[in-house]
């Protein structure tokens, strides 16, 4: 599965501009780095709390993106009850490959072309 939906940054980046989506883009990365680091802290301290709920939270980031793959990541660690902690290492491997996917649009976008 593609890391994000193509069409779906492609739009996003229409409605609100170039330099606006270089800035959401910006936020997201941000974002993304903290939930990722979060999601292993979680890990290492067996915490299925808050590793639901981090999932939660970055599930609404990577649906922004049409990153599909990574928000079913974070259901499935939403879900999993204690189970939840191993998908934790999945969805930080995706919550990484996703957040090099908008970089690149980001700085596509950033240079006028997308």
């Amino acid at each position: 599965m593609a890391e994000v939906n193509r069409v779906v940054i492609e739009q996003l980046r229409e409605a609100v501009g170039n330099e606006a989506f270089v800035e959401i883009a910006t936020d997201f990365v941000k974002d993304t780095k903290r939930l990722e680091a979060r999601l292993r802290r979680a890990l290492a301290e067996r915490d299925p709390d808050d590793a639901r709920a981090c999932a939660h939270e970055l599930r609404g980031l990577a649906a922004t993106f049409g990153a599909d793959g990574l928000v079913a990541s974070c259901v499935a660690a939403q879900t999993a009850g204690h189970a939840a902690l191993r998908e934790i290492g999945t969805t930080a491997k995706l919550c990484a490959s996703v957040r090099e996917a908008v970089e690149r649009f980001a700085s596509a976008a950033g240079q006028g072309a997308a």
